[in-house]
This record gives structure tokens, sequence and C-alpha cells, in this order.
């Protein structure tokens, strides 16, 4: 039997998980029908070019195994992750399925294709050292809710990762326990060439805290975003490690951290 190919280009692509069946969507509330054909043979693969974005809602690491996944190729940078149970064994299923994936996007707000309204706790937090051993080629990570206080820590732990841009939301106050500024520094150190930090206090309850940040950061490093340098394709980069905060009082600052020769 032959080889057959059916070939579908969609912006977005969504999956689902109610009652342990995964299904998919094309943006998030039109069923993708020739994912599942019932006629579909053993021979057969579905090639599916979402061009912007992937989306998972609600998936533990058993539901990356459905057979759902089994015939699609995805070519997608972006994978949204909104109210799913995450773990090392499901950070290693995301490398098997999505290995061009170089943005992660952690979400709890969002609205599932079920309809399903979300918790604005998530079911769990990410482990950032358990993330980056299994998916060491990703370069931007953005959590709503979705870290803990010990972000810094684990992220210390692994030497050797290609996150340049990292965005942390902090909605809760027990995220900002224990908020060690020296450690903070430390780790704004040993960070790529270029990197940013971006810190969003988006409520009320935890603002307390982006005050004495903000006063750490601006005796330790310098208003603005500092020098660039052009690459070999004419484009502009960042040379020094930025950092960002934003608050509820619609407060915008960025930071960059001198060199020893600056």
């Amino acid at each position: 039997m032959w080889n057959t190919t059916f070939e579908e280009n969609l912006k977005h692509l969504t999956f689902a998980c109610k009652n342990g069946t995964v299904s998919a969507y094309k943006e998030y509330h039109v069923y993708l029908i020739s994912i599942s054909k019932p006629n579909q043979t053993d021979n057969e693969t579905i090639l599916i070019n979402a061009s912007q974005r992937i989306a998972l809602h609600d998936l533990e690491t058993d539901g990356l195994k459905s057979h759902i996944f089994d015939r699609i190729v995805f070519n997608a940078e972006l994978l949204v992750l909104d109210n799913c149970h995450v773990s090392q064994p499901f950070y290693e299923m995301v490398q098997k399925l999505f290995p061009k994936i170089t943005y992660l996007y952690f979400d709890v707000e969002g609205e599932s294709p079920m309809l399903n309204s979300q918790p604005k706790v998530p079911p769990s937090f990410i482990n950032f050292t358990d993330l980056l051993n299994a998916l060491p080629k990703i370069q931007q990570i953005t959590s709503t809710h979705y870290h803990n206080a010990n972000w810094i820590s684990e992220i210390l732990q692994v030497k050797d990762h290609s996150v340049v841009d990292l965005h942390l939301c902090y909605g809760r106050v027990e995220q900002c326990d224990e908020f060690d500024y020296n450690l903070l520094l430390a780790f704004l150190k040993v960070q790529r060439t270029g990197f940013r930090l971006a810190l969003t206090f988006c409520q009320l309850k935890v603002q307390r805290f982006d005050g004495k940040l903000m006063r750490f950061v601006d005796q330790n490093l310098l208003r603005g975003c500092g020098p660039k340098q052009m690459d070999s394709n004419g484009r502009a980069r960042w040379t020094r490690t930025r950092v960002t905060v934003s608050t509820g009082a619609n407060i915008y600052l960025t930071w960059w951290l001198p060199l020893d020769n600056d």
C-alpha cells in the first residue's frame, strides 16, 4: 500500500482533553475532523503546518501519548500549555512530539475549547531544572502564575540552556516568598549575552514586593536597555542582560547589567 500524505496549513492548532479523550481543534472551537478520519489507514500521514502556535489544554503526560499525535508532523515554534499538569515526563513527551518548539507559554487563565472554566491556580508548578534539562533548545518562556519562589535556584542548576527571554507574571503572594535579591543578581550575571528577564506584578496583593525589587535593581543595575551591536545579518542585538519590571500601576521600567569594563 502506498504511503499517502494529507496536508493542511493552519496558523493555530489546539488539543484539549476531556474525560480522558484528546481532541484537536482549529483555533479554539472548530473541530479538526481530518485528524481523526474514520477511514484513515496505517500508512497515511497528516502533515499539519501549524505556522504560529500549538496549544495544549488540560493535558497530562498520558494525554500526550494519545494516538491523535501519531500521524501528525508539527512545525510551529510556539507551544501554549493551558492548565496542563507539567512534570519531567511531560516535558520529555513535548520534546518528542514538538521538536521545533522554541517558545513555551504557560497559562492558567485561558478558556479550554471544551468551554470549561479554568482555575487560577495551576494543577502543578514549573520545576525549571526538569524543564530545561528535558528541553535544552527552548529560547523563550512565559509563565503566568505557573512558577514558584524557587525559580532562580532551579535555573542555576542547569549550566547549559538556551533561554534568552524569561517572562514571569506574579499573581499570588506565595510566589514571592523568599525572593533572594542577591541570588537574583548572581543569576543575572551568568546568563547568555542579551538575556532579558521580565517580571510582571499583576495583582494588588503582590505589588508590595515590586517596590523593594525596583530599589534593589536601581542600586545594582543601570536604567535603560544598554548597548546594542549589529550581528552578521545586519540586525541590532542587545549585548547586555536586561531586567524589565511592570506593575498593575502601569509602571514599566527597564534596567541593564553593566560589565566590569563598562
